[in-house]
């Protein structure tokens, strides 16, 4: 934590200020942390989770006599092929284990709706009417409390830290300002100071995809005469506190920790989600014409990109990849490149049970 202080001159503030800081650093006692992890933890239900599979119907009626079918004993998977339409041919499958927050609200709120073994009404998308199966159901567990020992003791520095700051506030006019230094321009903005670059500079965030979209903003920008060349692409480090707390807290890390080497497994059956790591890469793209007459050595051409969105939630994909199909029809277009005549797909795969499904 950084903490920037706006004030006159007044050492005993200034004093106060450091002492606060220093404070921050010091150990937690072992009875604090404990207290902290029985209050978060010890009693408190964590809730279940569900594994399930769902097929996708275009119309009511055909949902209800699948509903039928099934309860009348006949088996949900082998009803799949006779019943299941999506936009691209048969939809549906194994959702796999998911919690809370994992999965889309109709979702969610049709699987605790359900006892083991049933399956549910209509739960209407915009391609008709999804039926779901309860396969299985857990209880989550609480974690262990060496797993949660540092998020623990930061969330009582932090207490402690913002405490005495209020105090500071009641005592004088000064003004306590925690500095993140997150502003995702400051990377771009590096380059031109070390190199002269003078052209378009900025920062695309699109969570995984803000390096595509960088890669087809530079390729937009050469195409209306705005540069010549653009070095563009992508960095991620987010293996921060942060960053594993905000993908725990959702759900999408492999809890695999007895095998880390095959915790990623995307398109596996038996997926729980991914491996955070970290890298970077970079492209230069430049016009052809402008390559040519310096003589570069080309490698290959960006023939085209594609944009989409799903209109659906803010983490989950489309149950039926809409968003996927739309972009990739987008690309294909503004390539001018047939479905043919594509020999590579390079896959998302998050190794997710929702992710996966929605893309494959």
């Amino acid at each position: 934590m950084q903490i920037r202080l706006t004030l006159e001159n007044d050492r005993r503030l200034m004093r106060a200020a450091r002492m606060i800081e220093q404070w921050s650093e010091q150990p937690i006692s072992e009875g604090a942390i404990q207290d902290a992890y029985e209050a978060a933890y010890s009693g408190v239900d964590q809730g279940l989770e569900y594994k399930a599979a769902h097929i996708l119907v275009e119309t009511e009626a055909a949902a209800l006599e699948l509903i039928e079918k099934v309860n009348a004993g006949e088996e949900f998977a082998a009803l799949a092929r006779d019943f299941s339409t999506g936009p691209s041919g048969p939809g549906g499958g194994d959702l796999g284990w998911f919690g809370k927050g994992m999965m889309v609200p109709p979702f969610e709120q049709a699987v605790k709706e359900l006892e083991v073994g049933e399956v549910s009404k209509p739960v209407k998308t915009d391609f008709g009417g999804h039926v779901i199966l309860l396969n299985e159901t857990r209880a989550v567990e609480s974690p262990a409390l060496e797993d949660v020992r540092e998020m623990i003791v930061e969330d009582l520095r932090r207490a402690a830290v913002e405490a005495e700051m209020a105090v500071l506030r009641s005592q004088a006019d000064i003004e306590l300002i925690e500095d993140p230094q997150i502003e995702p321009g400051i990377a771009p903005g590096f380059l031109p100071i070390k190199y002269g670059f003078r052209g378009p500079n900025f920062a695309t965030v699109s969570a995984c995809a803000s390096a595509s979209n960088a890669m087809i903003d530079a390729l937009n920008y050469i195409r209306l005469g705005y540069a010549d060349v653009i070095i563009t692409g992508g960095s991620e480090a987010a293996v921060t506190k942060a960053g594993i707390g905000g993908f725990n807290a959702m759900h999408a890390l492999s809890k695999r920790n007895d095998d880390p080497k095959t915790a990623s497994r995307p398109f596996d059956k038996d997926r729980d989600g991914f491996v955070l790591g970290e890298g970077a890469g970079a492209l230069i793209l430049e016009s052809y014409d402008h390559a040519m007459a310096r003589g570069a050595t080309i490698y290959a051409e960006l023939a085209g990109g594609g944009l989409s969105a799903d209109a659906h939630h803010m983490t989950a994909p489309h149950p039926e990849g809409l968003g996927a199909t739309k972009v990739m029809e987008n690309c294909l277009r503004d390539a001018a490149v047939d479905p043919t005549e594509v020999d590579a797909i390079n896959m998302h795969g998050t190794s997710t049970p929702l992710g996966d499904i929605a893309e494959s």
